[in-house]
């Protein structure tokens, strides 16, 4: 299976808790305008600054679009966007080896492991919503609205998977329950939406490299780290790990 593995160790406990970005935040009065922009759009990349351990890394900077410029640069702590809500973090590497490229997608920061089985078998079971879907794009819509219907956004993030119904029409004192409903939270739901039309209609794990038009060759031998060729920062190698 791949995954995405850090070139730091991330922040723990308090320091790194999900909090949202906010004027009055140390943290983020200490991000560069643009960048504070970003986060504000797009909060998984927010949580993702949240765990970088900036008393060893250095707050990264932000560009909206790379130039040659950039490559120019003695050491590399860059975040750019290539779209769909997908950034890329280059980061040289302390050891003096090849700069880390590092996607930073919605799903990075959230722990998906219990519900993303769940959330499978439930779209296996209302797969004929697919039959009539021709392109991408209706792809991508019908899955969106399947992943509206088997799941269900309970306010405190419960994992309970028996809740009250919205409309709900028993008698005084008497609750009507809605049954196989998977609850998630709303931050939950969005990287699902993602993650779920990355993987069926997308390139997966390799979208962010795939989007980036800056790459310029993808090379891995076997099992391991994928490496690339970037226009502007040459040879790197991705936190993306088979």
């Amino acid at each position: 299976m791949p995954k995405t593995n850090l070139p730091f160790k991330p922040r723990e406990g308090e320091k790194a808790a999900r909090r949202r970005p906010d004027d009055n935040d140390e943290l983020f009065k200490s991000l560069p305008e643009a960048l504070q922009a970003a986060c504000r759009d797009n909060e998984h990349l927010w949580d993702y600054i949240c765990l970088i351990p900036t008393d060893e890394v250095p707050v990264p900077e932000y560009a909206l679009e790379l130039s040659r410029a950039h490559g120019d640069m003695k050491t590399y702590n860059l975040i750019y966007p290539v779209g769909g809500g997908i950034f890329i973090h280059i980061y040289s590497d302390p050891d003096g080896g090849r700069p880390h490229y590092i996607p930073i997608e919605p799903g990075l920061t959230q722990d998906l492991s219990d519900i993303m089985p769940r959330v499978e078998d439930r779209l296996v079971d209302e797969a004929e919503d697919l039959a009539s879907s021709e392109t991408d794009k209706d792809r991508s819509e019908a899955l969106m609205k399947l992943l509206d219907k088997v799941s269900i956004v309970y306010r405190n993030g419960s994992s309970a998977t028996i809740y009250p119904t919205v409309n709900e029409k028993g008698k005084k004192g008497k609750k009507s329950y809605a049954r196989g409903k998977i609850p998630v939270t709303a931050e939950q739901l969005d990287a699902l939406k993602y993650m779920i039309v990355r993987d069926k209609v997308g390139m997966g794990v390799m979208e962010p490299i795939i989007r980036d038009t800056n790459i310029e060759d993808i090379s891995c031998s076997g099992i391991g780290r994928i490496f690339l060729e970037h226009k502007i920062f040459k040879s790197v190698h991705s936190a993306i790990e088979f």
